[in-house]
């Protein structure tokens, strides 16, 4: 990667086709090196890919997602990097919602959760119309 272009959004979309496709260590292998790179040269490029390898690692191991995002997020609060540090908390609820890996829901859990999303749902409407 020559210094001084931003290659991030490529390699994130690069990675993202791999994940598509099925092949998530060669998406985590990819944004590693790419990270690896940018580290220490670009703080956002470096942060960005950063984000992506959290959301990725997220689907295996949401605990070791959840403290990827974190260290961006820290390292995004000292720089007051706002962009950067909003993408980080969105990543974090993002994952702390997310359902951990191999877990099943139980009948009654899945209709409990369709039926409060459905709830807010109806609410958002009728504060729109009346």
């Amino acid at each position: 990667m020559p210094g001084g272009v931003d290659f991030s959004y490529p390699e994130i979309f690069l990675a993202r086709m791999s994940e598509r496709e099925g092949r998530l260590d060669e998406a985590l292998e990819r944004l590693g090196q790419a990270t690896d790179w940018y580290a220490g040269r670009d703080f956002f490029c470096h942060g960005r890919l950063a984000l992506e390898k959290a959301r990725l690692i997220g689907t295996r191991d949401r605990e070791a997602g959840l403290a990827l995002a974190r260290e961006v997020r820290a390292r995004a609060a000292d720089a007051e990097a706002v962009l950067l540090l909003n993408k980080a908390e969105a990543l974090i609820r993002e994952l702390k919602r997310a359902e951990p890996a191999g877990a099943t829901r139980s009948k009654g859990a899945v209709a409990l959760a369709a039926g409060q999303a459905s709830g807010r749902r109806g609410r958002a409407r009728s504060k729109g119309t009346g």
